[in-house]
Parts: structure tokens; C-alpha cells; sequence
């Protein structure tokens, strides 16, 4: 019974390791995610020049399919409502802030200053994914050892 009791132990603290790691990797997708949305906006913008809903539609019928840009395309309101709406749903300050730049920036002013403002967004984008891919690496093989020698620390405390 008391091995039982520790085996339980041991696999709840690597589960938490488990647990922090997959977040750091969700939060990188996330960033790699609105890096491509912008991508996808910019080139639209130069390409077909449409409003922004019509954009949205357009990347979301070629196949790219974020939560986010899901979640904007199922709401109610106006485009910047909805934008505003979607950004709620990241898990990190940083990046709801950036989505909320998103849409303040996207289908509001003439072609070159959306095209301006997302490229100095789509920057942002690249430097924190980058920094947030190199977080999750580090970080991500750091908790999942914690996880396990913590674990295996409590068990040998008990046994």
C-alpha cells in the first residue's frame, strides 16, 4: 500500500512537470501562430487589397485554422469587436496585447499605414517567438526533470 501511495506521489509531481512544459510549448505555438496570421493579412492586403473581413475569410478558406482566427470569425460584433474578443483567448499578457494591436491596426486606416503597423507587429512577433521557442526548450526540459527527480526525491523521503 505505501509503495502504491508513492508511485502516486512520484507520477502527480511529473505530471505537474508534464503539465508546465506542454504550456510553454502552447504558448509558443500561439506566438508562431499570429506570426503567420500577419504574414497571411500582409500579403492579402498587397495582393487583393480587400476589407478585412473578406482577408480573414480568404486565410481561413485557404486552410489556416488558429483558435484565434476562429474564434474572430464565430463572434458578434464588428471586425475590431470580434479581433478584441479573439485576443482574450491567448494565454500570455504579452501576446493579448499584441493581438489587441492586431486588431486596433487592421482594417482601420489606409493600405500603407495597416501594412506599416502589421509589419512592425509581425517583428514582434518574430523576436517573442523565437525568444518563446527558446523558453520552452530551456524551461520545458527543466520542468519536466524537476518533475521527475522531485518526484523521485519524495518517493525516497517516504519509502
Amino acid at each position: 500500500m505505501r509503495l502504491l501511495g508513492c508511485l502516486s506521489i512520484f507520477l502527480c509531481i511529473l505530471l505537474l512537470g508534464i503539465s508546465d512544459r506542454l504550456k510553454l510549448e502552447q504558448r509558443s505555438r500561439q506566438w508562431q501562430e499570429l506570426q503567420e496570421l500577419l504574414r497571411l493579412c500582409i500579403e492579402e492586403l498587397q495582393i487583393n487589397q480587400n476589407d478585412s473581413e473578406e482577408i480573414l475569410r480568404t486565410i481561413w478558406d485557404h486552410g489556416f485554422h488558429s483558435s484565434f482566427l476562429e474564434a474572430c470569425l464565430h463572434a458578434e460584433g464588428t471586425i475590431q469587436q470580434r479581433l478584441m474578443q479573439a485576443a482574450a483567448s491567448f494565454s500570455e499578457a504579452k501576446l493579448q496585447e499584441t493581438a489587441r494591436h492586431f486588431a486596433l491596426r487592421f482594417g482601420m486606416s489606409t493600405l500603407e499605414l495597416q501594412l506599416e503597423g502589421l509589419r512592425s507587429l509581425q517583428k514582434i512577433c518574430i523576436e517573442e517567438s523565437e525568444r518563446s521557442r527558446q523558453l520552452a526548450i530551456q524551461n520545458g526540459k527543466l520542468a519536466l526533470n524537476l518533475g521527475f527527480f522531485g518526484g523521485a526525491a519524495v518517493v525516497i523521503l517516504l519509502i
